[in-house]
């Protein structure tokens, strides 16, 4: 059973990865790492949807990605 509130943390510690110094790879492997993790401890549709759109509402720091990266 996930709680609401592991869903708003586990949101928040993606959008640490949102924007630079990350690049786009490294904020795709929290993001998927975190979805996983909420999907395995029996996160409802609903709150993967949350999640997801926390997420994605989030602005990114910076206003880009790493560029130099590699990505």
């Amino acid at each position: 059973m996930v709680t609401d509130d592991e869903v708003k943390r586990a949101a928040k510690a993606v959008i640490f990865y949102k924007g630079y110094p990350y690049s786009q790879t490294e904020f795709n492997f929290n993001y998927y790492n975190a979805i996983s993790y909420l999907k395995d401890k029996g996160a409802t549709s609903e709150q993967i949807r949350e999640f997801a759109k926390l997420v994605h509402d989030a602005p990114i720091r910076g206003g880009h990605f790493n560029s130099y990266s590699g990505d």
